[in-house]
């Protein structure tokens, strides 16, 4: 039962029985550990590595030999988390190939952080030119979020130009992919809106953030369209 809950969260089976037998043991050295697990002493070696690598298992030095000794089994729930992440991470990415891949049009709408960073993965997947209207200041807890996007974005190259209104102006640091204008204050709204691709990105920081995904072509190319004109309105 403990091996199979050990495989679950991400260890392999050789992995599962080495760190089983280190634990029952309480430390001990290679040889000794190949023979309560009953994994072959030239693979011992590997399977340690790796427990090491993952915060699981490390080596101590007692009178000239090597023992080898299980971390506390709370760096269990940091290895499961990694692999939720991760996870998510590909949920996004297949997420916007298959919406690619459909000619339907497509209206989604997210609650919460994850909504936000999957229309800021798209942004980045898409690879294109991203106009933003309304940008405002984003609430502390989010700002790793953006910093984190914006970091994707200068490494892939992306361009964006952004509207801000004119109480806007100076609270932002700027990477040298941006261009930036400010409209008069009168045109400040609350959400936030992403025109790329054949896709409108809106986001509402409201007390449970909003996040809507838009895949109407026709629609992108109105809000292309709405942004070129307050484009020319604005000041640089």
């Amino acid at each position: 039962m403990e091996e199979q809950i050990l495989k679950n969260s991400g260890l392999t089976q050789g992995e599962a029985k080495v760190y089983l037998a280190i634990l029952k043991m309480r430390g001990a050295k290679a040889g000794e550990i190949s023979q309560k697990s009953g994994i072959h002493r030239r693979t011992i070696y590997p399977i340690i590595n790796n427990l090491t690598k993952k915060g699981l298992v490390h080596a101590a030095e007692h009178e000239g030999n090597k023992y080898y000794e299980v971390l506390p089994p709370q760096n269990l729930l940091a290895l499961v988390k990694k692999k939720k992440e991760n996870l998510n991470k590909l949920l996004h990415l297949l997420t916007a190939r298959y919406e690619d891949t459909k000619d339907t049009q497509i209206i989604n709408f997210f609650k919460g952080p994850e909504g936000i960073k999957t229309i800021l993965d798209d942004i980045i997947i898409k690879g294109k030119e991203v106009l933003v209207i309304g940008a405002i200041t984003v609430p502390n807890e989010f700002v790793d979020i953006f910093r984190r996007y914006r970091q994707r974005r200068l490494g892939t190259g992306i361009h964006s130009k952004l509207l801000f209104t004119e109480d806007q102006r100076g609270k932002f640091k700027h990477i040298k992919l941006d261009q930036v204008r400010y409209l008069p204050e009168e045109y400040k709204n609350i959400a936030t809106t992403a025109v790329y691709a054949n896709k409108v990105g809106i986001i509402l920081f409201t007390r449970e953030p909003i996040a809507i995904s838009i895949k109407v072509p026709d629609i992108a190319e109105s809000y292309r369209n709405y942004f070129n004109l307050l484009w020319e309105m604005a000041k640089e």
